[in-house]
């Protein structure tokens, strides 16, 4: 069970810096959508197979139906409370046109909707990212004038920043260099079974994709897999486990080498890896 909470919050990732250098570089947007929609599902389906193997851990038994049964039931159930929340939000954007009220009124929507899905017992995390998405897409062209928007964006770019400064901060107050140096040889392995897990998933699923939708060309799922960086979600969910749970301070160890190896040695390689696929720019219109 243990080994199942380390692979579940680790199956978030972190785009961030992915997403910055794509930019930077004029890469495809299509490819920087594919990176950034994967974080968005990863990162809601970590959360809340994360809370159901803890639940499993602290009632001791869990079958596979009944975990399967409560992950559709939570996931689904948040995401039809969180798309009601923000088309209600959206309309009441449709009559404001004050950035500072609007953005007031996506902070308690971003807070209510978790709280209200937490009451209920659905998954609050994907309850408030499916009102983001509400808003930000439907409620943003219906009620939002182009300085709220503006407003709007800048503000939440900001609080991502804080709120991922705050997460590193909790990071280095918890984990300490001894205990990295003792684990050294378990967390090189964290890492290669990391690695290991992300290639065989970018390598087996998207040949499957490609019947489905556009083709993702090879190239690309290089990218895929050395882009599939690990950060503030990861070290967010293992400082959450409990002082007792089995293996503790190990999975928090743990998790900060792989985070760490992943956005100090990928992050900083995904530039020239990009440059050696020879992967093509956006055309100056999709650039625009």
């Amino acid at each position: 069970m243990a080994a199942l909470v380390f692979g579940s919050l680790l199956s978030a990732t972190d785009p961030i810096s992915v997403l910055a250098l794509f930019r930077g570089m004029g890469v495809s947007r299509r490819l920087a959508v594919i990176v950034e929609g994967e974080s968005l599902l990863n990162d809601g389906t970590a959360i809340v197979v994360f809370q159901i193997l803890m639940v499993g851990v602290a009632s001791g038994q869990l079958g596979v139906l009944e975990g399967i049964g409560r992950f559709l039931m939570v996931s689904l159930g948040g995401a039809v409370l969180g798309l009601a929340l923000g088309y209600v939000a959206s309309k009441i954007h449709e009559q404001i046109d004050e950035p500072r009220i609007e953005i007031m009124l996506t902070t308690i929507l971003a807070y209510g909707s978790y709280l209200v899905a937490e009451q209920m017992h659905v998954s609050g995390v994907i309850a408030t990212l499916g009102a983001g998405l509400m808003v930000g897409n439907y409620g943003a062209e219906i009620g939002m004038s182009a300085r709220t928007r503006t407003a709007l964006w800048s503000f939440w770019e900001y609080m991502a920043f804080a709120i991922n400064s705050l997460v590193f901060l909790l990071i280095g107050i918890e984990v300490h260099v001894m205990s990295l140096l003792n684990a050294g040889i378990t967390i090189l392995l964290a890492i290669a079974a990391v690695l290991l897990g992300r290639i065989l998933c970018v390598y087996l699923v998207t040949p499957v994709s490609n019947r489905l939708s556009s083709p993702v060309p090879f190239r690309w799922q290089h990218v895929l897999v050395w882009g599939g960086i690990h950060g503030t979600v990861s070290m967010a969910l293992a400082l959450s486990l409990p002082r007792d749970f089995p293996y503790c301070d190990l999975l928090v160890t743990m998790t900060f080498g792989v985070v760490a190896f992943s956005i100090i040695v990928q992050g900083l390689t995904v530039k020239p890896l990009i440059h050696f696929l020879k992967i093509e720019r956006a055309t100056p219109a999709q650039e625009e």
